[in-house]
């Protein structure tokens, strides 16, 4: 994982794929802002990243195991065991 001092943020448009009944060509999808933002996360922040990655993992680890297609299925299979996790309640 990046957690270096400086990241490139890039905001660009994303096409809409179908829009009605004519697709749009990947041609149009262009960068149009680059920003360079210096932040050195705190430990804190880091250390609730780690954690957002893990449970993130073991989602998807729940969602394969069982082949939930839906949020909703995902959400109800892996509520009880992402509780083991020591993440702030807000979250």
């Amino acid at each position: 994982m990046f957690y270096g001092s400086a990241a490139l943020l890039t905001y660009r448009r994303v096409p809409l794929w179908n829009i009605g009944m004519f697709p749009v060509p990947v041609s149009l999808v262009r960068a149009f802002k680059s920003v360079w933002q210096n932040y050195t996360p705190a430990l804190e922040v880091l250390g609730l990243l780690e954690l957002f990655r893990k449970m993130v993992n073991e989602s998807i680890r729940i969602g394969l195991a069982n082949n939930a297609s839906s949020l909703r299925k995902l959400s109800l299979l892996s509520y009880n065991q992402l509780a083991q996790y020591d993440s702030p309640s807000c979250y």
